[in-house]
């Protein structure tokens, strides 16, 4: 029997209609939406997306039936919508169209909730002894990729506009360090380094003897997938190219809560 489409505003759980949810974006990270009890259970709705949009996060999902509107209905500081056929959306209890869909890059909420929900992940600093050094180089080389504070990542990206953080990803480590790499950088302090072939050098450096990036990279036997990222002091990282994650605000306020839980009680 095929579904059928019906709009019943009263009665939202009792159609098959696609549907769509708005709820602020900070709501994410606070404690009255948890990612991993209230939104994470929507990951288990097939079709279900989402949309970052200015401060508020959208979702978008088909067929409201009665399972989906008690799952919808649990969110809360969420408003809920019907979806017209022509993209127009009528709030659950109403009959009047109120405004339209959004339009942007929506992703599957699976996808998201895996890369918005980053994790310190580089954090060993690998003291090894290397036949090469950095010395200071007049070369001129344009920085991609900067090493700051949390702190000041922090206090800029979550009130920097999405379209400037849409240039970068950062990584994080348990000492609150982060790596942010993209260009033009951040106006935030920090050291920046100018990454070629997987490594990562202070702007201003170079290697004695005078290898090429491609050559450090086998000199080193840095794994595959990782970046090698120097200090000035010769100290050397590897960071998983996967532990980078999209610049949003949210993913600020998601990493700054798991670094805060890593924080040993006072």
């Amino acid at each position: 029997m095929s579904k059928q489409r019906i709009r019943t505003a009263n009665r939202p759980s009792d159609i098959w209609q696609p549907w769509a949810m708005r709820l602020p974006s900070h709501a994410t990270g606070s404690s009255q939406i948890s990612p991993g009890e209230d939104i994470g259970r929507l990951r288990l709705l097939s079709g279900v997306q989402i949309l970052e949009d200015a401060n508020v996060i959208w979702l978008r999902g088909q067929d409201l039936d009665e399972e989906r509107s008690r799952t919808l209905r649990s969110i809360p500081n969420a408003e809920r919508f019907l979806v017209m056929s022509d993209g127009q959306l009528t709030r659950w209890d109403e009959t009047v169209p109120c405004e339209r869909m959004p339009a942007g890059e929506w992703q599957p909420l699976a996808q998201w909730m895996s890369v918005n929900l980053p994790t310190p992940a580089f954090a060993a600093i690998v003291d090894r002894q290397v036949p090469l050094r950095l010395i200071r180089s007049e070369v001129p080389s344009e920085a991609n990729w900067l090493r700051a504070t949390w702190l000041a990542w922090f206090n800029y990206s979550t009130t920097a506009p999405q379209i400037r953080l849409s240039r970068w990803s950062f990584a994080v480590s348990d000492s609150s360090e982060v790596l942010i790499r993209g260009l033009p950088l951040p106006p935030i302090p920090g050291t920046r380094l100018v990454e070629q072939s997987g490594v990562a050098i202070p702007a201003g450096c170079g290697f004695d003897p005078p290898l090429d990036s491609q050559a450090i990279h086998r000199v080193l036997q840095v794994p595959q997938g990782e970046f090698a990222v120097f200090r000035e002091e010769g100290q050397i990282e590897f960071v998983p190219e996967s532990v980078f994650v999209r610049a949003t605000r949210s993913a600020v306020r998601l990493t700054d809560e798991s670094l805060r839980s890593l924080k040993p009680p006072t």
